[in-house]
């Protein structure tokens, strides 16, 4: 994957997405291991609702996991 993982949302008009990896060192080769806890920074544009997909690799399969996000003004 590259990161521990990915992140990537959509505002619920579609108009807008946002893109991350979890802060902090990224992984300098395939044994490395992150978590359990991962924090990302986002800056999304627009107020209102955000689903947001993450992904992480876990016994070398790929999950994703939705979420909903309500971004305030």
């Amino acid at each position: 994957m590259g990161a521990y993982a990915h992140l990537v949302g959509f505002s619920a008009d579609g108009t807008t997405m946002v893109h991350g990896h979890p802060e902090g060192a990224e992984p300098k080769d395939a044994t490395a291991r992150g978590g359990p806890a991962l924090a990302f920074e986002l800056h999304p544009s627009v107020a209102g609702p955000h689903r947001v997909f993450v992904q992480v690799k876990i016994g070398g399969k790929v999950i994703t996991a939705p979420f909903t996000l309500v971004v305030a003004n």
